[in-house]
């Protein structure tokens, strides 16, 4: 199963019928995105086991393992992405607002 958005490919490999144990492969992704995930989805008291790994420089390749004792591993993996995304827009929020004001106190000093 594959989920594809701007250009990124998402594929999916569960392990069995009930979907506690996958792993993600991420395309075009490398340790920034592998160890963000990891770290957010470990903090799931729904998660089990997490791990990530980019097989080797020259792939294009990030893979995330997953394993829940409660819920799916989708869900987790899910659930962590929705979180780093909002996260990122608070950051680019208030990256923006401070980098007006800074613009801002440049012009009044001129």
């Amino acid at each position: 199963m594959g989920m594809e958005e701007e250009g990124k490919v998402v594929k999916m490999q569960m392990d069995d019928g009930t979907n506690k144990r996958g792993t993600f492969t991420f395309t075009g992704e490398d340790h920034t995105l592998g160890n963000l995930l990891r770290s957010t989805i470990i903090k799931n008291k729904k998660t089990e086991f997490c791990a990530y790994s980019v097989p080797h420089p020259s792939e294009n390749i990030m893979n995330v393992r997953v394993q829940a004792n409660d819920g799916t591993a989708i869900e987790i993996t899910k659930k962590a992405l929705e979180r780093i995304s909002k996260v990122c827009d608070v950051i680019s929020e208030k990256f923006t607002a401070e980098l007006a004001k800074y613009k801002n106190n440049l012009m009044q000093d001129v």
